[in-house]
């Protein structure tokens, strides 16, 4: 037994323009970043961390800028700041002439800041070290007596110029350094005198300067420095509980 079907073929042709899908278009609704209400917080010396989600990479450039300055090239973003503070964090997205800026806030600060404790000095409160090099009163400020050990000699730096006693010790010449601490973090605050070292070298005027570390040339040869181990921002940091300062003569 044979069928035998009558009916009507349609023949259709395809361009190329159809087979080929549209080339994506970057909208400024495509990058999404999800931001913490009131900007982004961390910690110093710790990542940011900034994930983005887009509709497509196809043919997308990145680019993160930091108060204007270029910081990344990628699509996500981990950056850790080495100071506090307020900053402007702008993520840039490209295709060909279409640009979007996407502008976030960050905030860094240091992690657990205490505040100076009831009763808090303003003065030295603790000596860690102190050694004289070579000079003329070596020994003599303060005195040093034979069989006194480094803890010794601390507790008499100690008593001679800390808690607002205004007395002084000798340095000695080339190296000398005493390292001393304080019961409280010490506040940078802008503008104001955060912490003063006082001193005096008898007729020479060559006295430290405190907070600028700028050198005071004695005699063409030797020049006071102070050097404070801080870490840039609103705190000068200490070593475990104290901040560490330390005084030391050395050549220009």
């Amino acid at each position: 037994m044979q069928f035998l079907y009558f009916g009507e073929l349609a023949f259709t042709g395809c361009s190329d323009e159809e087979d080929t899908p549209a080339a994506y278009q970057l909208k400024k609704e495509d990058i999404r970043v999800s931001q913490p209400e009131g900007g982004f917080a961390v910690v110093i010396d710790q990542l940011l961390k900034v994930q983005v989600e887009s509709e497509s990479d196809e043919g997308i450039s990145y680019v993160w800028l930091l108060d204007g300055t270029e910081i990344a090239q990628t699509k996500s973003l981990e950056y850790m700041f080495e100071e506090v503070g307020e900053y402007e964090l702008t993520l840039r997205v490209s295709q060909g002439e279409s640009r979007f800026d996407y502008p976030f806030t960050v905030t860094v600060t240091f992690e657990n800041i205490e505040p100076a404790p009831e009763g808090a000095t303003a003065y030295v409160t603790k000596v860690f070290d102190f050694v004289p090099a070579v000079g003329q009163f070596t020994n003599t400020l303060p005195v040093y007596k034979e069989g006194d050990t480094q803890e010794a000699m601390n507790e008499k730096v100690l008593a001679a110029i800390g808690n607002n006693k205004k007395g002084m010790i000798s340095l000695g010449g080339f190296g000398g350094y005493v390292v001393v601490g304080f019961d409280h973090t010490i506040t940078n605050v802008t503008g104001k005198r955060d912490f003063r070292v006082l001193g005096n070298a008898f007729y020479s005027a060559a006295n430290p300067d405190s907070a600028r570390q700028k050198e005071e040339v004695v005699n063409r040869e030797l020049s006071w420095w102070l050097m404070i181990k801080i870490r840039m921002g609103d705190r000068m940091m200490m070593n475990g509980m104290k901040l560490l300062v330390v005084l030391m003569k050395m050549l220009h």
